[in-house]
């Protein structure tokens, strides 16, 4: 997921970590966790 974001894959394109810093990704990532959108277990 976080390189997904940083690199961007396939139409989606990479987040630069001065649009959105590490702190904020890992808030994201947390709470798509919590809501069952991305299962860590498989990142």
């Amino acid at each position: 997921m976080r390189t997904q974001i940083r690199e961007g894959s396939g139409r989606m394109r990479p987040i630069s970590v001065e649009r959105l810093p590490d702190a904020d990704m890992e808030n994201v990532v947390a709470w798509l966790t919590t809501i069952g959108a991305v299962d860590m277990a498989h990142p």
